[in-house]
């Protein structure tokens, strides 16, 4: 479009400017970079519960609720049983290649303190962990080793009255919606 001497029109001139990729001059921005996927690894299995449904509960549930990608790998081991040491803690290092570690199991009479530290010691090196329920009433070797890295000590399930409930780090995106305050009901979250 021109105006009544033939010169083009400012408004059309500027809206070329600012169409044009990058504007005047600039470069064109690129998209940033997706972040990779999360790698989990959720471990599942024991005694007193249906780990068969949890697994996909979790696993899917948790899935449709982060805005990032998750790769999951799941070792589902113990078929019932409270007091199996499942194989997946035999070795050092069963940590390695993970983001994080999700722990949903009930074994509470493993008492082997070498089983305990060695499914302790990639967090104790770092590695970020969710306890699940009975994960929490796992592993009674007669010390609080266990149970200090779980927050509390927890030997069953049940109302265990009021409990102190916060986050350990309020800036983290995941601690937005954690209930603060006391609760009531099971000692575990």
């Amino acid at each position: 479009m021109t105006n009544d001497i033939g010169k083009p029109l400012p408004g059309i001139l500027a809206a070329v400017v600012f169409l044009w990729p990058g504007g005047l001059g600039g470069q064109v921005k690129k998209p940033a970079a997706e972040p990779p996927p999360i790698r989990a690894l959720l471990i599942t299995g024991g005694a007193s519960h249906d780990y068969t449904s949890r697994k996909a509960i979790l696993t899917e549930g948790i899935r449709e609720r982060i805005n990032r990608p998750i790769e999951w790998v799941v070792r589902h081991e113990g078929g019932g049983e409270s007091d199996l040491e499942i194989p997946v803690f035999q070795k050092s290092g069963w940590a390695e290649g993970y983001d994080i570690v999700v722990h949903d199991y009930c074994f509470p009479r493993v008492t082997d303190r070498a089983c305990v530290d060695r499914v302790l010691a990639p967090h104790r090196a770092g590695r970020p962990a969710v306890l699940v329920h009975g994960t929490m009433h796992s592993f009674r070797t007669g010390d609080d080793a266990w149970f200090e890295f779980c927050g509390a000590t927890s030997r069953g399930t049940g109302d265990r009255g009021t409990f102190l409930s916060r986050p350990l780090r309020e800036k983290m995106r995941s601690s937005r919606a954690w209930p603060r305050g006391r609760s009531r009901g099971a000692s575990f979250i």
